[in-house]
């Protein structure tokens, strides 16, 4: 049956996961790694799918590694979809009739366009805020650093760790941002 790739849900866990650590906090490759348990390389590929999509950014250094660049509330599970996989196509039909060797004779296309636009409003209408929203894993706010000033660029386009520090003030916590709460079992 259908399933999502494992690019896709890599990718998925790796904004969630950047979400919840806040908008401005950078993440390696290594700590998502292991603490999603996803191999480094395979997610490395994906991160760089999210970055030339424009949902994350790499900075460079020392304490480098990638941050989110778009809002929680703006960033779609089918900007994740896109970003990893390209525009998803459930059948041959959805790109083009020429591509499908049944589609004059086909009795149920009408049926798979629509389940496929269902599938993409579903993504297109769901965002990280709101997957957030919905787990059964607490979250509790934290302080967001919020970007004030334009940061000076590196050669590469990729601003560095102590640039993008030294740029953002502190305010208050916002409530669309969340941090996993440790609890602790007896």
């Amino acid at each position: 049956m259908l399933q999502v790739s494992r690019k896709f849900e890599y990718g998925l866990h790796a904004i969630t996961y950047l979400a919840t650590k806040g908008q401005n906090r950078v993440v390696t490759v290594k700590e998502l790694s292991e603490e999603l348990g996803f191999s480094q390389e395979f997610l490395s590929k994906a991160m760089q799918s999210l970055k030339k999509a424009g949902i994350t950014k790499s900075v460079q250094g020392l304490r480098g590694g990638f941050r989110l660049i778009k809002p929680i509330t703006e960033i779609t599970v089918a900007d994740i979809a896109v970003a990893t996989e390209g525009e998803p196509h459930l059948v041959q039909c959805n790109i083009s009739a020429e591509r499908c060797h049944v589609y004059a004779t086909c009795q149920h296309k009408s049926f798979m366009n629509t389940l496929q636009h269902k599938m993409h409003e579903l993504l297109a209408t769901t965002t990280i805020v709101a997957l957030l929203e919905q787990s059964d894993i607490p979250f509790t706010p934290y302080t967001l650093i919020i970007d004030t000033e334009e940061t000076e660029e590196m050669e590469d386009g990729e601003e560095s760790l102590e640039e993008m520090e030294s740029s953002k003030p502190i305010i208050p916590f916002s409530p669309l941002y969340y941090a996993p709460v440790k609890t602790h079992s007896k």
